[in-house]
């Protein structure tokens, strides 16, 4: 594939983020097949906690985070993200819902702490034929 790229992301179009107690929903559906898929699930530093996906044979694992006790992912940087593993591919139209507590690390007085839509990233194969040299 082309590797992950920010032209490939998937914004979930449907989600919910409430305040009160840090849940996140989203539910994603692919527009294409792909190899690879990488969920950023906030912009800010953050600890997500209660983390569930509607497929159990995906596995979440944090790229750039820390695992605390129990089942919580401490993320020091920016852009937070999980690789999603477990199938060979990902069809089109699969449909993927996940739903986890975000809680920033650190508030900004200005800035909403949830500012855009969980998103996904994919990796998509080539078509066959191409020299990508």
């Amino acid at each position: 594939g082309f590797g992950l790229s920010q032209k490939d992301t998937v914004k979930a179009p449907d989600y919910e983020y409430d305040e009160l107690n840090g849940m996140v929903t989203a539910t994603f559906e692919l527009p294409e097949t792909a190899f690879n898929l990488r969920l950023d699930p906030g912009e800010l530093p953050c600890c997500i906690t209660d983390f569930v996906f509607s497929d159990d044979r995906i596995l979440c694992r944090p790229v750039n985070g820390v695992p605390l006790h129990g089942d919580g992912i401490l993320f020091l940087n920016n852009d937070p993200n999980f690789m999603l593993e477990g199938l060979n591919r990902f069809p089109a139209g699969m449909k993927l819902g996940v739903s986890y507590c975000y809680f920033p690390l650190e508030p900004l007085a200005d800035d909403p702490l949830f500012p855009e839509a969980p998103r996904l990233r994919a990796e998509a194969p080539r078509p066959a034929g191409k020299n990508y040299g």
